[in-house]
């Protein structure tokens, strides 16, 4: 496979390729629609669950515009199917509650300093994450982000929608 060149774990590309098992967990407020290249290193079979905001103008306006416009990008960058994905969009008014930045799949994950986006574009701090650390992340962060409960009982109405096969 060829890898785009980053001096991140000798390229974050290969680390997805590598690494990431059955499913896929990304939690950044500034994830928008040129990432999705990310996921052409993941397995075809792997479920992929998103919790962005509506920061990045990729993310903002009508739910159906937003899921053409993805499955657009997607169809522009691989013919591969896209992996079944879930996508949930939260007001960029309340990105305070992402202090963390994870990719987190079953048996390992990666605490990102800065977004998604700005991988290798700059010096950045990136921790491999243990099983059980990534477990742990998974469970007492990424389970609270995805509380809908909450989410409703605060008033906000994220955006969900699926993807992919």
């Amino acid at each position: 496979m060829n890898y785009r060149s980053c001096p991140i774990l000798g390229g974050h590309y290969k680390w997805l390729t590598e690494n990431v098992r059955g499913y896929l967990k990304v939690c950044d407020p500034y994830f928008g629609i040129e990432q999705l290249e990310y996921f052409k290193y993941v397995p075809v079979d792997c479920t992929i669950l998103v919790i962005t905001t509506d920061k990045d103008n990729s993310m903002k306006g009508d739910p159906a515009k937003i899921k053409s416009e993805v499955e657009q990008y997607w169809n522009g960058l691989t013919n591969r199917v896209l992996p079944r994905t879930l996508l949930m969009i939260i007001p960029k008014a309340l990105e305070e509650r992402f202090h963390d930045r994870l990719i987190i799949s079953s048996d390992s994950g990666l605490d990102i300093g800065p977004s998604v986006s700005g991988l290798g574009t700059s010096f950045q701090k990136i921790t491999i994450l243990s099983e059980e650390d990534a477990k742990e992340q998974e469970r007492d962060y990424l389970t609270r982000m995805l509380d809908s409960g909450t989410w409703f009982m605060e008033g906000v109405r994220p955006i969900v929608f699926c993807l992919g096969e």
